[in-house]
């Protein structure tokens, strides 16, 4: 055997296998023969080889039984000689069972072969002859033609465990031609087997040779190899395909179903028997069942990798269409709520078709037909798969106490018996937040959680439980990532727990919040190992230092000695980056960096972690995932990226000259799923024998006659959409350019993500404009999770060819977080119930839909059981029925069951949903533990037939804050008891902060960033003194001035009950510190817990287009946004002006936004006073260079080198300008900082009108988000030559309206727009014309589009006329933007003069405006009635608007004044007047202009008769006094 070492690995052979030469000999002899006799001919042939043997042996038996008597020694001698031969016989046989067990039999000889296309008369079979033979000119290879994307295929007949494929290469010409061919394995035939999974990329096989790739057992059918991008010639001249059977794991199951038909029995589907064919007995059967279900219970846990289904042949294969296939480990709705491995298109009849299921982890795999009556009908379901291993077996088990003579190890020793004195339940003592921990010993990726509750006591104890994850043992590892909350595991059950592959060493199960005892009978935890992507990279970094190379970074080796040789090292550069490239993008979920051991750790602290697709600035510009504050000598941290998509992953050090030195870098994630490759694609148009779906097919081919690109005809705003056919995440949307002609056409390309199939899907929201890729090139763009179902490519605004050659989508699938929650509605009729709603399933027929009694103001609401950020509901109407019952509802989000709910912040309104059908409304991550529909105003049937929401869990801030407070009450105290994630409200259990009595006392945390503030929650203290923190105020900002007391205010805090936990909505204000502060007293101050919830604020700048009054030396505008603080002048990331008079520097954002935040880094080298004096700018116009817009603020002083914060308030504008004004000076800037959020077109969900219509134009023409400005484009609006001519857009609401965007026609005729005005406000009086007027349109010249500040104006009309002549009036689009205006009554305390009968005053502030007396307030008759609310401060008041009484006596209001102020001398009515009141329609509402009077009273009074006084609804509208004026 020596040196052969193809018979070795043909015989699977190693070392250990070489002990006996005489068994070597024989295969160094025979084994060529046996390869030969065992497969390679006929069994017969050696059937052959064995009977002659025995033949021989008969002979030489019956020749000494001849001779017996006769020679007594010959007797002697062949009997010893036939001992022999017995002895070598057994030894054969035994060699042959040796040899057979070590052969590995190649499965793609008895294969099917086939390929895209012959050449010559070679077939795809020669590449399965059992010949390695590599010359082509032998007979024995394949070929193709020179194909674009050239395959070959072979069918192996069953499915296989396939676990090595070996590939001979042509050895006399063109080895290179296999180069970057791909292997693919799977049971599809969908593009001829080209998208099955991939099992490895050939990069290189040498002529003539051979070469293994390890495949892992993946599963499948079809062996395909493909070479994919390119024309290229195809040829094998081996294929070696080696593997297992897939063996059913069905076989064993348990089956079940909805129902039985005939005698058929639901173990029909899992009979091992294909037959298709119904009469056949082999196939299961329901009745006509609505939502028809089959389901097998494995009988353990499992990975599910493949789940076939072979369709019923004789009849009807149409009923199986649109069939789920479900897994996991929940028998809750039969089953039919675990989660969805695929939706069956169509299955042809009698055919078999594999769907993959990525490892999904179940016990129970469930077939349903949902959303109809249907019979379900299943001639055969396989399931393959492998056994879940328990990781928690090996680990090392550790809890908070003991409790008699049980060990945490019990909880992991495979025993769910759940007898507590069978000794196999673990229990501690009753601690406070009792905690139990489990170490797996690496850091796996956690699929699901089990746990067994103890069975003969106390299930109970249980309740409200955590299941932690994470690779932290900071406060014994309760601070790692939750995976679930526990809400009840009845007594000796196994409830499994769904993780999502959240990462970690550490598994913990905590209850926190109590003192308990802590049971568990067993714990097992299931899922998979990580895998370091880094290893298969390729490093590249900034400079080399000596002998050291980027790839040593990457060695697979933690030694943290620098002298050992595992480190990399560059220079000393500016900026010093490190790259791995992962050659493909995924979802990274973190990153691990060991430092150097022996040396300098310090050099890593603040380096930052990129992630992302892009090569530009070496991958520095790329998303950071987290900053380095500090990693100690030689140790190894790990940094969360949070499922972060990208190619590329870069650490660099930002702002100094340093060394950078990494030992290793470790990269964990899992690859991104194309999920375009499922979608339907379509387009505006189709041009030659292009088709919309050529952009999904898998091919970056970019030349377009390769047939793999689409095309459109010149449309005027050509549209592509991909249907993902269910709502998705979209993290990255890639697009790859046509490379043969014509790039610069996608320029200005928009991509659109949404659910909203209106204008084809154009109107959904923007992900991002295409500036420009580059001809060939793929680009990634980042969508930042938002929601949608389908994604839309669309060049606005222009007629073009729209060509794309690939569209690749990348997310994940989204969460119905109501499937989980807890319904409850205002009534109920018949026998439906509130979950009726939350069933999963969307059937329209009113049997599974809820309904109300016909209520006033009904309302059905879901709990949460935990506050999310909701970015979606969607709402199923009835569809037998009563479809417009539902028009006018409202969806309301957040924490609050005051009003049942009714008073949270409200989502959306909804117009109308058409019978059966299902709409969803974008609610832009509103949080709340509460979703409530609401009919309000009137009385109505409810019913809801499905209510999905969808969002993710906030993230709490504040825990990974710093804390700090104004003092310690004890030493035993900490500013960080506050932001423990422990919501203890009992002082001593030691989880709360405290200060001592002191004169305004604060506690403050750092975010160590800046972002965007949602919401924060405090818990007070719950064994004494609750109103401690009654009138404390929230701060939120970046100042740390006056402890950072005087950054703006979030809210102030009334009352906190003892113990309770309150959420306080601070509207997405921007800031690192939250402060809370007890102003004007002296006071103890107790925080039990603070959470923080926001998100990362963006730096709008980073892709924004800078420009300077002029150039200094080599420095460019776009250093001031180059992503670089650092301040030295010479480190080359600042800008510089020369001297000129009144120096400026702008950033283009490329689009409108409302710009909360601005902040600029000094110069710190030198001169920081040139910037005191300069003024920051922001709007929409580039007049004067931009000077001429708002002014943001004035910087009076920025310390050399530091970083200052400016707060803008929502400005809108696309530029933002920093001049300096009045004098000579040098402008410099190191860095400009924009963050802020897109501005809502307000007017796109609007109704419009107009004075009359001309051709066939319609008034909604302008507000169809074309800003397209020919006229015979369609897209432009144009009234008949009236007198006073006007447009007008409802906006369905009153809003602040900030600004108005007015596009003039381009084709002609510009002028006519001239002198024309906006009106905004809330009259439908003469049009809406008397409203307020705006603005006065000078010029828009042709095409245009001009905005004009309208400073918060108050309306819901907005109103465009030409006043005082006869004109055409023709707009191509208006644009509204601005944000819903907060009614302040509805937080107030309200007060009358009188009471009759039940009413109360509070009945005005309630928020509805039903004017039936039911939901009115109501006076005695007195002389002056009067009634007042306190709105708890002082504001400015703009409007104020009142519902009159619908059903008797509207004239009694006539002559009431509405008064506001600060005093409540004679009950509050000497106050200022805002308005006399004339007369209000019957059940109507009216507005009245305060005109920003200041106060905290407003009072409504009828002066100088006895009345009665009735109010149905009043509503505030203003903003603060302290709240400065844009």
């Amino acid at each position: 055997m020596e040196g052969d070492s193809s018979t070795m690995r043909i015989l699977d052979m190693n070392e250990e296998d070489t002990y006996d030469k005489e068994k070597i000999g024989i295969l160094q002899k025979y084994s060529v023969y046996f390869q030969w006799c065992w497969w390679k001919r006929p069994p017969r042939v050696t059937a052959l080889f064995l009977g002659s043997y025995v033949l021989l042996l008969a002979v030489i038996i019956g020749l000494s039984v001849h001779f017996n008597n006769r020679h007594y020694y010959a007797e002697t001698m062949l009997q010893t000689s036939y001992k022999n031969l017995t002895k070598e016989k057994d030894q054969l046989k035994k060699n042959i069972e040796w040899l057979k067990s070590k052969i590995k039999v190649n499965l793609a000889l008895n294969g099917v072969a086939v390929q895209s296309s012959p050449y010559g008369g070679v077939q795809a079979s020669n590449a399965i002859d059992g010949e390695r033979t590599s010359h082509y000119y032998s007979g024995s290879c394949t070929h193709t033609q020179e194909d674009t994307n050239p395959w070959w295929r072979v069918d192996l007949g069953d499915v296989y465990r396939v676990t090595t494929v070996m590939i001979t290469n042509r050895k006399d010409c063109c080895a290179e031609r296999l180069n970057g061919a791909e292997l693919r394995i799977g049971n599809s035939l969908e593009n001829n087997g080209t998208t099955n999974s991939r099992c490895a990329v050939i990069s290189h096989i040498p002529a003539g040779e051979t070469k293994a790739f390890q495949c892992k057992d993946m599963e499948g059918r079809y062996v395909v190899v493909v070479i994919p991008g390119r024309a290229e010639w195809l040829t094998l001249c081996e294929v070696e395909v080696y593997g297992s059977h897939a063996v059913s794991l069905a076989l064993n199951g348990v089956a079940a179903q909805s129902s039985l038909y005939g005698n058929h029995k639901a173990s029909d589907a899992i009979d091992g028997d294909r037959t298709s064919h119904y009469d056949s007995g082999s196939c299961t059967q329901t009745k006509k069942d609505t939502n028809p279900w089959w389901r097998v219970d494995l009988k353990g846990l499992y990975r599910v990798r493949t789940v076939s289904l072979t369709n019923r042949g004789d009849c009807c294969p149409e009923r199986l269409d649109g069939a789920e296939i479900r897994i996991g480990n929940s028998l809750e709705n039969n089953g039919i709520n675990n989660p969805r491995c695929a939706v069956i298109s169509h299955i042809p009849a009698g055919e078999t078709k594999a769907f993959q299921c990525n490892e999904m982890e179940g016990r129970y795999v469930v077939v349903v037909i949902p959303g109809r009556a249907e019979w379900l009908t299943l001639c055969e379901v396989e399931v393959y798969g492998s056994h879940a291993v328990n990781l928690a077996l090996n680990g090392v088990a550790a809890q908070s106490s003991l409790y008699g003579n049980h060990k945490a190890s019990d909880a992991i020793d495979g025993d769910r018996t759940s007898h507590y004195d069978s000794g196999s339940c673990t229990h501690t003592q009753k601690d406070t937040n009792p905690w139990w921990r489990v170490d797996l010993g690496d850091v796996y990726r956690v699929r699901t959680v089990s746990l067994t509750n103890r069975g003969d006591c106390c299930p109970e104890r249980l309740d409200g439980a955590e299941i932690r994850i994470g690779n932290s043992l900071e406060n014994n590892g309760i601070n790692n990532p939750r995976c679930a909350v526990i809400s009840n595991i009845p007594a000796g059950e196994t409830h499994y727990f769904q993780c999502n592959e959240m990462e970690g060493r550490y598994v913990v199960v905590v209850i926190p919040g109590r003192a308990e005892w802590l049971t568990l009978c067993e714990v097992e935890v299931y899922g998979l190992p990580t895998v370091n992507l880094a290893l298969n990279g390729v490093a590249a970094q900034s400079s080399l230092y000596f002998n050291t190379k980027a790839s040593d970074a990457i060695d697979g080796d933690t030694t943290s000695n620098y002298h050992s040789g595992s480190c990399t090292h560059t220079q000393k550069d500016n900026k010093p980056w490190w790259r791995v490239d992962l050659r493909e993008t995924y979802r990274i979920r973190s990153v691990s960096l060991t430092n150097r051991g022996d040396c300098c750790e310090e050099r890593l602290d603040g380096a930052e972690i990129r992630i992302g697709n892009s090569l530009e600035n070496n991958g520095i510009n790329n998303p950071r995932c987290a900053v380095i504050p500090h990693v100690p000598a030689g140790e190894t941290q790990s940094f969360h990226c949070n499922e972060m998509e990208g190619r590329y992953v870069v650490v660099v050090i930002p702002g100094r000259e340093e060394w950078l030195t990494l030992c290793e870098v470790e990269v964990y994630g899992s690859p991104t799923v194309n999920l375009a490759l499922n979608g339907v694609a379509a387009q505006s148009s189709l041009y030659g024998n292009r088709n919309a779906s050529d952009a999904i097919d898998g091919d970056r081919t970019s030349h377009y006659h390769s047939g793999s690109c689409t095309h459109t005809q010149k449309d005027t705003n050509p549209w592509w959409r991909v249907d993902l056919r269910d709502v998705y995440r979209v993290r990255t949307v890639s697009l790859t350019n046509r490379g043969d002609c014509c790039p610069e056409r996608l320029d200005g390309a928009e991509i659109r993500i949404g659910n909203s199939l209106e204008n084809n899907g154009i109107n959904n929201t923007r992900c991002a404009v295409i500036s420009n890729i580059p001809a060939g090139e793929t680009h990634y763009f980042q969508c930042n999770e938002m929601e949608g179902r389908y994604v839309v490519v669309v060049i606005p605004g222009r007629e073009e060819f729209l060509t794309l050659c690939e569209v690749e989508v990348y997310g994940s699938p989204t969460v119905n977080l109501a499937l989980n929650g807890v319904a409850a509605q205002s009534s109920l009729k018949g026998n439906r119930n509130a979950s009726d709603a939350i069933d999963g399933d969307r059937t329209s027929h009113y049997g599974s839909c809820t309904h109300t009694q016909k209520d006033t103001n009904p309302w059905w609401r879901v709990d949460l059981r935990d506050v999310y950020r909701v970015t979606t509901v969607s709402l199923t109407n009835r569809g037998d029925c009563c479809p417009e019952r539902l028009d006018g509802a409202e969806i309301r989000i957040g924490n609050s069951l005051e009003n049942n709910g009714i008073n949270n912040p409200r989502c959306a309104v909804i117009s109308n949903i058409p019978a059966g059908e299902t709409h969803y409304f974008q609610c832009n991550e509103m949080e709340g533990r509460y979703v409530v529909v609401v009919i309000p105003g009137r009385e109505e049937f409810l019913t809801l037939c499905e209510v999905e929401v969808y969002g993710s869990p906030p993230v709490n801030l504040a825990l990974n804050g710093v804390a700090t407070q104004s003092s310690l009450y004890t030493w035993k105290n900490k500013a960080s008891d506050a932001i423990d994630g422990d919501r203890d409200s009992n002082y001593l259990s030691g989880s709360c902060a405290f200060t001592g009595n002191e004169n305004k006392p604060w506690w403050r945390v750092d975010l160590k960033d800046v972002y965007s503030i949602r919401s924060v929650s405090l818990t007070n203290r719950g064994d004494c003194c609750p109103e401690r923190l009654n009138g404390a105020e929230i701060r939120i900002g970046n100042s740390l001035e006056n402890n950072g007391i005087k950054n703006p205010r979030c809210a102030v805090i009334s009352n906190i009950p003892a113990g309770e936990t309150k959420s306080f909505q601070c509207n997405g204000m921007e800031g690192r510190y939250v402060v809370v502060v007890i102003p004007g007293r002296a006071e103890f101050l107790t925080l039990c817990e603070v959470e923080v919830y926001g998100s990362p604020t963006v730096n709008l700048a980073l892709n924004g287009v800078a420009a300077q009054s002029s150039l200094y030396g080599n420095r460019n505008a776009s250093d001031a946004i180059d992503g670089d603080r650092t301040s030295h002048y010479h480190s080359g990331s600042c800008t510089h002006t020369q001297k000129d008079t009144n120096p400026w520097w702008r950033v283009d954002l490329r689009d409108v936004y409302r710009v909360r935040t601005v902040s600029l880094t000094n110069r710190g080298d030198c001169c920081p006073e040139r910037l005191d004096g300069a003024e920051i700018r922001i709007g929409n116009s580039l007049e004067n260079n931009g000077i001429n817009n708002t002014r943001c603020a004035v910087i009076s002083n920025i310390p050399a080198g530091e970083t200052q914060s400016f707060q803008c308030n929502e400005m809108e504008g696309r530029y933002v300008v920093v001049v300096i004004p009045g004098r000579a000076e040098f402008l410099t800037l190191c860095e400009v900082e924009v963050y802020g959020s897109p501005a809502v077109n307000l007017a796109l969900n609007g109704v419009a009108a107009q004075s009359s219509l001309y051709g066939n134009r319609n008034a909604s023409d302008a507000i169809d988000g074309d800003r397209t400005s020919h006229y015979h484009s369609g897209s432009c609006t144009h009234t008949q030559k009236d007198t006073n001519p006007w447009w007008r857009v409802d906006l369905r609401d009153e809003y602040r309206v900030r600004s108005v965007s007015l596009t003039n026609r381009g084709d002609c005729c510009p002028e006519r727009l001239d002198g024309a005005e906006i009106r905004i406000g809330n009259s439908l009086e003469n049009n809406g014309i008397n409203n307020t007027r705006c603005a006065v349109i000078s010029n828009i010249p042709a095409g245009e589009t001009h905005y004009f500040q309208c400073n918060e104006m108050e309306g819901r009309y907005v109103v465009v006329v030409i006043p005082g002549r006869e004109e055409f009036l023709t707009l191509c689009e208006v644009e509204v933007y601005g944000s819903p205006t907060v009614n302040l009554a509805l937080n107030g305390v309200a007060a009358q003069s009188s009471l009759y009968g039940n009413r109360n005053a509070s009945d005005a502030i309630d928020g509805d405006r039903t004017s039936h007396y039911g939901s009115c307030t109501h006076t005695q008759k007195d002389t002056n009635p009067w009634w007042r609310v306190d709105l708890r401060d002082e504001y400015r008041v703009r409007t104020v608007s009142l519902t009159n009484r619908g059903d008797c006596c509207p004239e009694r209001l006539d002559g009431a004044e509405i008064r506001i102020g600060n005093s409540l001398e004679n009950n509050g009515i000497n106050n200022t007047r805002c308005a006399v009141i004339s007369h209000i329609p019957a059940g109507e509402t009216h507005y009245f202009q305060c005109n920003e009077m200041e106060g905290r009273y407003v009072v409504v009074v009828i002066p100088g008769r006895a009345e009665w006084l009735t109010l149905c609804e009043v509503e505030i509208y203003g903003s603060p006094k302290g709240k400065p004026m844009l």
